[in-house]
Parts: structure tokens; C-alpha cells; sequence
């Protein structure tokens, strides 16, 4: 059985925030790649980073929460 990765943007935004802080949404986008066709796949992930408490948003800029810093420093 395969699986569909919902949120495909949610390793490289948390690989960026843990490189570069708080950082705005197009510095974001940018960072990972996704170009402006991917803004809204990478606003959609950053959302869900918000709901599972790993990514802080006020207005445009976001950032790691100390729970999103302890999973971005697991990552390869």
C-alpha cells in the first residue's frame, strides 16, 4: 500500500526555521523551493505545523516552538 504525503513541504520548512529563526512566509517559500505555484501547498503545511504545535505564526513571520526546534534537530 502507498501513501500520499499531505504535507510534502514540512521537512524543508522546519530544516529552514531551524537554520534561520523567524523567518516571513515568502522567505519561506522561497528557502524551500516551492516557487509561487507552491505558496499554497507550503501555507497549508506551515498550518498544520501551527496545529500540531511545532511552528509559532504571527501575521506573516513564523517560527519553531521548542517542540518544533526538538523535532527539526532529528531531522538528517
Amino acid at each position: 500500500m502507498s501513501t500520499i504525503n499531505e504535507f510534502p513541504w514540512q521537512e524543508s520548512i522546519l530544516r529552514r526555521l531551524r537554520t534561520d529563526g523567524t523567518n516571513s512566509v515568502d522567505d519561506v517559500v522561497a528557502a524551500v523551493g516551492a516557487g509561487d505555484a507552491g505558496r499554497e501547498a507550503v501555507g497549508a503545511d506551515l498550518a498544520h505545523l501551527a496545529d500540531i504545535g511545532l511552528v509559532e505564526r504571527h501575521g506573516d513571520e513564523v517560527r519553531l516552538t521548542a517542540e518544533g526546534t526538538a523535532a527539526a534537530a532529528r531531522l538528517p
